[in-house]
Order: structure tokens, then C-alpha cells, then sequence
């Protein structure tokens, strides 16, 4: 019976090293592994972005920077994006400055209940 349990034993060690290899490998293989499919035509305006500036050789100057800028929220992210980002025009529910004005005048009420409960206690 002991002879069992030291096989079992020693088969599940090996099997737990075997699984502990095997999960140390998996991550930077699958890292190596080139991206299937074509880019996205964002990714590829950027990247031809990029070549552009390069090419150009250089710091931008200002004006450049800011003429590109005009076309969308930043230089970098252009008009991408847009749809998704939160602003007051597409945001439904309450902004920080109602929620701390509720929250401030609850306090002030029950600070006066607590101020009128003491001046009944003490008459």
C-alpha cells in the first residue's frame, strides 16, 4: 500500500512540474507570435502619420502642431474617439456639483435638527 502511495505521489509531482513548465512557456510564446490579419485603417494612418514626421526630420514647430490639432481633440488622437468620450451633451445623470450641493445641504439640515433637538433638551 505505502509502494502505491509513493508512485501516486511521485507521479503527481512530475505532473505538477510538467504543468508548471508548460504554463511558464505558454505566455511568451504566445508574445512571439505575429498579429494575424490586416491593421486597422486608424493604425494604418497613424503609422503613415508617423513615417511623415520622420521623414520630415526634426521637432514640429507650433504652428504645425497646432494646425493639426484643429482637425480633432489632440494632435496624436485626431477626431477618433469622439463618439465614445463623455461629455455634458451625451452624459445622463447627476455631475459632482449636484450630488456635493444635495449632500452638503442634507448635512446642514441635520446639523440645524441637531441644533434645534439641543436647544430642546436644555429648556
Amino acid at each position: 500500500m505505502k509502494s502505491m502511495l509513493k508512485k501516486v505521489r511521485a507521479l503527481l509531482v512530475v505532473s505538477i512540474c510538467a504543468l508548471l513548465v508548460f504554463l511558464t512557456v505558454i505566455p511568451p510564446a504566445a508574445i512571439a507570435t505575429p498579429m494575424k490579419g490586416e491593421a486597422s485603417e486608424t493604425a494604418k494612418i497613424y503609422e503613415q502619420t508617423a513615417v511623415d514626421a520622420i521623414n520630415e526630420g526634426g521637432p514640429k514647430s507650433l504652428d504645425k502642431i497646432q494646425e493639426r490639432q484643429s482637425g480633432g481633440l489632440n494632435e496624436i488622437q485626431g477626431t477618433a474617439g469622439f463618439d465614445q468620450q463623455k461629455r455634458p451633451s451625451n452624459s445622463q445623470g447627476d455631475t459632482i456639483e449636484s450630488k456635493i450641493k444635495r449632500g452638503l445641504d442634507k448635512a446642514e439640515s441635520k446639523s440645524k435638527d441637531a441644533v434645534e433637538s439641543a436647544k430642546d433638551v436644555v429648556r
